[in-house]
């Protein structure tokens, strides 16, 4: 019985990711980002830093819905509309904590590494704990919706994040060391994959998924 509630939730979960319209987003997001951070590193312009913000800012705020008026677009007509169910308060708390949890375990871990090995060394623990936040949340969505796609980009995150930021101690440029460490590359690496499968995913799914065509009365 287990097993049948556990597949069907997995059912409703990989709803959302099945048209891979969220992975073109995020793909996109991360890509273009990627490009303001090294963009950024590589000049002395202030106003280079507050496009960078407003982009991550409105990247955020506004995926949700771009996400969903594609999806009135393109999946809805084919497949309907599947309202999720709203988290209860214990599992919005269970959430939150968890959060502030990671949160807090990342900044001593950062703090620790400023403090006995310096900037540079806090700067490096702070982007490889990004890197492995980054896969956890892929995995974590890989694992909720048994989906295989979400494993790669879970997989990649991690091992982009961590020869990305290695490859920082052999690269003379300042300004290319900070951009990585930053995320530019992993971010980059990510980004290309997740628009890649997005594009595959939603080109299968428009094919297996004719627009159902409202009969004449």
């Amino acid at each position: 019985m287990n097993d049948i509630v556990r597949t069907s939730e997995q059912r409703v979960q990989r709803y959302w990711t099945e048209d891979g319209i969220p992975d073109l987003y995020v793909g996109l997001f991360f890509v273009i980002y990627a490009a303001l951070l090294w963009w950024d590193a590589h000049t002395d312009s202030g106003w280079v830093s507050g496009i960078r913000s407003t982009a991550l800012v409105l990247g955020i705020v506004l995926g949700h819905f771009v996400v969903q008026a594609l999806k009135a677009r393109v999946t809805y007509p084919r497949t309907g509309y599947v309202k999720y169910r709203t988290p209860t308060g214990r599992e919005t708390a269970q959430r939150l904590v968890a959060a502030l949890g990671i949160g807090g375990v990342m900044v001593l871990a950062v703090l620790a590494g400023l403090m006995w090995g310096g900037d540079a060394t806090g700067q490096m623990v702070a982007a490889f704990l990004a890197s492995l936040l980054l896969a956890a949340l892929l995995g974590a969505m890989a694992y909720q919706q048994a989906s295989r796609r979400y494993g790669v980009y879970a997989v990649l995150a991690l091992i982009g994040g961590i020869l990305t930021n290695l490859a920082t101690r052999q690269i003379a440029s300042a300004a290319a060391r900070n951009a990585i460490l930053n995320g530019a590359g992993v971010l980059t690496i990510v980004g290309v994959a997740m628009f890649a499968g997005g594009a595959w995913t939603l080109n299968r799914y428009l094919r297996t998924h004719p627009q159902i065509e409202e009969q004449p009365v």
